[in-house]
């Protein structure tokens, strides 16, 4: 395994200890919503690259971020109207309209309508 200072493509780093001794590192002590809006920041960085293999980086991004979110869970409550929404509640939205997004430009169309319909399961 190549050291990761020597790595040419983010695949290359991906799995190596010491990447993911610094991924703990910047998790470390952080709340699972932190953790989610750091996965969609991340996420949004790698959208803004726009070819094929970061869309699918930034689409596993806001899948992590969500899996984050299922966390919190219980504290989401689902019937509210949006204007108030709490925070986890918006962020919820915006990452499931980001990763529809994400299954748009990638063409996986089932994806899509799929995240698209979870942005506006929470009823007013």
């Amino acid at each position: 395994m190549k050291h990761p200072m020597f790595a040419e493509t983010t695949e290359d780093m991906e799995g190596h200890p010491l990447v993911e001794a610094i991924r703990a590192l910047k998790e470390d002590d952080k709340s699972p919503y932190e953790l989610a809006l750091m996965y969609k920041d991340e996420g949004n960085e790698w959208l803004k690259k726009n070819t094929i293999k970061y869309i699918q980086e930034a689409y596993k991004r806001y899948t992590i971020a969500l899996q984050h979110l299922e966390k919190l869970e219980p504290h989401i409550s689902g019937q509210r109207c949006f204007a108030r929404r709490s925070d986890e509640e918006q962020l919820k939205s915006q990452l499931y309209s980001n990763r529809a997004f994400a299954s748009l430009k990638m063409r996986n169309y089932g994806e899509c309508v799929k995240d698209a319909d979870s942005v506006f399961c929470f009823h007013c």
